[in-house]
């Protein structure tokens, strides 16, 4: 081992700038090591007793690395310098977060970013601009019969969050891609509502750092996970050409003459009404539309809106707009608060 090491005033320092938006102290430590001999071996952190991770004293600031250089010209005094520096980190919003590097890769705290962005969807429903005012009532995208409009989109905002962290295996979550939150959850200081966060993807780059006496090799995983509910759901409008029929006519909210209703020899709808003989017996049929004052029916040529029962629903009539309903489409799963159910470790 060497014959002394002493640590040098001079070579000590400290530093603190703030640039881009990032604050770190940098602090420096000077040793100076006499060898027992010229060609002795020894092992830097062993000698000064500083290893990588190590804190300075009273300080939250890790060491990082160390310089080893001969002191001139002399073969048996080396000069040593440990470097410590602070560096970015995450919390999850309450402002309690520590700096990363205090910790090994293995245990170390996720770091994450996001930014936001519109995408284009399908429009389900609108809010009715009429002679310059707002209805304030976001309704179904539908004309004043009922009917669907076809081919209209919006833009809606998307949140992508980006969370970043050491592991081992290259292909663990692969299978979860896609998946889609069963569940409210916390992120930070919001919470996430049910199945409008969905995992976009991952990626792994290889890693090795020096931590304490050890090496860790592994990977530095990057999951992609985007916040935004109409990727996560489909809103879809409760309509069809086929209808259910025994049961309904007469109901309030129900369109009577989408019903298949009994005519007579002159192929006029018969009064009062009544459904077509036979009808009872089987669970749908096609929906019609009434034709010339209501006293004929054809068959309907495009989807005609329904109740949840199946039942045509009564159109024209501001108390009974048309339905939608949401669907969940993506395999789902337990994200766990701050997405713990991945493993992930967020402060």
């Amino acid at each position: 081992m060497p014959y002394m090491v002493s640590e040098l005033m001079q070579g000590k320092s400290f530093s603190r700038s703030s640039q881009g938006g990032s604050l770190a102290d940098t602090i420096t430590r000077t040793f100076r090591i006499i060898l027992s001999t010229p060609d002795e071996a020894y092992v830097i952190p062993d000698a000064i007793q500083i290893q990588i991770g190590d804190l300075y004293p009273n300080t939250d600031v890790p060491c990082i690395s160390f310089d080893d250089k001969a002191d001139g010209d002399s073969r048996m005094v080396r000069i040593v310098t440990a470097n410590y520096q602070s560096s970015a980190g995450n919390d999850d919003g309450s402002g309690g977060g520590t700096d990363p590097g205090q910790y090994s890769p293995d245990v170390r705290p996720a770091n994450f970013s996001t930014s936001s962005s519109l995408v284009q969807v399908p429009v389900m429903k609108w809010n009715w601009l009429n002679n310059g005012a707002l209805t304030g009532i976001y309704e179904p995208a539908v004309n004043p019969v009922g009917e669907r409009y076809d081919g209209t989109s919006k833009l809606v905002p998307s949140v992508t969050i980006s969370i970043t962290q050491y592991d081992t295996s290259p292909t663990r979550h692969l299978d979860f891609v896609g998946m889609v939150n069963n569940a409210a959850f916390a992120f930070g200081d919001i919470t996430i509502p049910i199945a409008e966060c969905m995992l976009r993807g991952i990626s792994n780059n290889p890693h090795v750092e020096s931590f304490g006496p050890d090496i860790f090799r592994g990977w530095i995983r990057t999951y992609e996970f985007a916040y935004c509910k109409q990727l996560c759901q489909i809103e879809q409008i409760v309509e069809g050409f086929s209808c259910k029929q025994n049961g309904f006519l007469g109901n309030a909210d129900v369109d009577d003459f989408a019903l298949s209703l009994k005519h007579d020899d002159m192929h006029q709808i018969v009064v009062p009404l009544a459904l077509s003989a036979g009808v009872a017996n089987i669970s749908r049929a096609m929906c019609a539309v009434p034709r010339e004052d209501k006293q004929q029916q054809l068959p309907c040529v495009s989807p005609v809106p329904l109740n949840i029962n199946g039942s045509p629903r009564k159109r024209g009539d501001v108390a009974y707009p048309p339905l939608t309903q949401f669907f969940v489409t993506q395999p789902v799963m337990n994200f766990g608060a701050n997405f713990s159910g991945f493993g992930i470790r967020l402060q």
